[in-house]
């Protein structure tokens, strides 16, 4: 599979989270490096990232492809302040319900397999950077 599917599942995916009705305002970026500085995360960050590809062998001389695309959701917090936190937990929630069972209108070779969030949040990046980081993974299978 060439990398261009990947790139085109990815960009699919932040289409898709671009034209969503979601909770709280956010413009979705896809990046190789999903890294920000401290002071851009002031502002809620949205971050799409090609995850990962498997080949799977499916039938003799045939093979499925399956990518995961990576969201990030990202913003300064202070660690105490649990109803902020909780805030961007739903909306991590409300990203993983807009994607799942869908066909991506960019990519409608692309077919939703399954979501995960695990860890639900960093936390790490919590205690040492007070941000808190989730990532929501979005695994699709592509039928091309």
């Amino acid at each position: 599979m060439p990398t261009a599917d990947i790139v085109r599942v990815a960009d699919a995916v932040r289409a898709e989270l671009a034209t969503a009705a979601l909770s709280l305002p956010f413009t979705p970026t896809r990046t190789y490096l999903p890294r920000h500085d401290l002071p851009d995360l002031a502002a809620l960050a949205v971050t799409v990232v090609a995850a990962s590809l498997t080949t799977e062998r499916v039938a003799r001389g045939q093979v499925r492809h399956v990518v995961a695309v990576d969201v990030a959701i990202q913003q300064q917090t202070d660690p105490t302040d649990t109803a902020a936190i909780d805030a961007l937990m739903l909306f991590a929630q409300e990203i993983a319900a807009a994607l799942e069972q869908r066909r991506l209108a960019a990519c409608p070779a692309a077919v939703w397999m399954q979501t995960a969030q695990l860890p639900l949040y960093d936390v790490e990046h919590l205690e040492q950077h007070h941000v808190t980081t989730a990532v929501v993974r979005v695994t699709y299978r592509l039928m091309e």
